[in-house]
């Protein structure tokens, strides 16, 4: 099972992203954050495999956050959002994915299978990170 972190500032999508990732079966969702200072307070407390980044965020904007996020405590990242302008900019700062977040009119079927479907193609990668980050002493 690999645990994710919804990093949202939309209490609606955070809860519409959680239901979605944990109706897949090898995933689940065990935290969300509402801005960057969030997620790095809950990223040292439970340790997910991955996160999930909406990039228009208060505070501090989901680029800048992942580009620390690579720089001090690399891990997989999915980014999550409405603007797509910058979504093939997001995998130079170190996303392994990116996912439109739903346009006007697209079912809530359509974008739930987007999102399996990344998420389930990312698997090698957080099996290999997973196994890279185990420690030893935890059983």
């Amino acid at each position: 099972m690999y645990t994710v972190l919804i990093i949202d500032d939309s209490a609606s999508m955070r809860r519409i992203i959680k239901d979605m990732i944990n109706s897949i079966e090898e995933f689940e969702v065990i935290a969300d954050a509402v801005d960057a200072y969030d997620a790095r307070e809950k990223i040292k407390e439970y340790e997910p495999d991955l996160v999930t980044i909406d990039i228009n965020m208060p505070k501090m904007n989901g680029v800048t956050f992942l580009r620390n996020l690579m720089r001090l405590h690399p891990m997989p990242a999915v980014v999550i959002s409405g603007e797509s302008v910058r979504g093939n900019d997001i995998f130079d700062d170190g996303a392994v994915g990116f996912i439109n977040k739903p346009d006007r009119g697209e079912s809530m079927i359509s974008f739930a299978s987007r999102i399996k479907d990344n998420l389930l193609n990312l698997t090698f990668l957080l099996k290999r990170y997973t196994l890279k980050n185990q420690n030893p002493l935890k059983k």
